[in-house]
């Protein structure tokens, strides 16, 4: 009988000691008891973001720019309201393309207010998209046979959009942001 007594109490002391190991581990855990911490410091999506704001977003931007201006090169010796459009649309183009990358190494190197800087680049590319969509409908080609061009400039808009409205709500909502960069 008294064996018994002992091993009970052995086994009681093993329990309580695995119950105190399992809570050290929880209080060293932040957030809800139990909760995974989230990822922190640039990699996964915030990589693939940081990627694309300051290598790919230039480089597809230079290559559409360019396919623009050989399709419109004909056109433009004789029309200066044209030439006046591509400039511009050229321009604001060139100047989102700079701040999405400017913003881009800001959220690499993990600066002060990255995150508001890139929201603000996202929310500047969105609008450089639409005024240039603008600019190609209203001072583009107007014959019969290029009227494809309302299509095109509107369809234009649909993968600015989509990486605007995925790319913003990655920032608003991210673990990994807001454990990298704070509130």
């Amino acid at each position: 009988m008294h064996t018994r007594m002992l091993q009970a109490r052995a086994g009681a002391a093993k329990g309580k000691a695995m119950t105190d190991f399992i809570d050290r581990q929880r209080s060293q855990v932040s957030g809800p008891l139990g909760a995974v911490p989230a990822a922190k410091g640039v990699g996964g999506w915030l990589l693939a973001l940081c990627l694309m704001l300051t290598l790919i977003g230039p480089m597809l931007s230079m290559v559409l720019l360019a396919e623009e201006f050989a399709a419109l090169a004909p056109y433009l010796a004789d029309d200066r309201v044209l030439q006046a459009a591509t400039l511009a649309k050229i321009a604001v183009t060139a100047c989102a393309v700079a701040f999405g990358v400017y913003a881009g190494l800001r959220l690499w190197a993990i600066r002060p207010q990255a995150v508001s800087t890139a929201k603000q680049a996202l929310l500047f590319g969105l609008a450089a998209d639409i005024l240039a969509a603008l600019l190609q409908v209203i001072f583009g080609p107007v014959s019969t046979e290029e009227a494809g061009w309302l299509r095109e400039a509107t369809l234009s808009l649909v993968p600015g959009l989509l990486f605007f409205t995925l790319s913003f709500a990655y920032l608003n909502s991210s673990a990994r942001v807001q454990a990298t960069y704070g509130s």
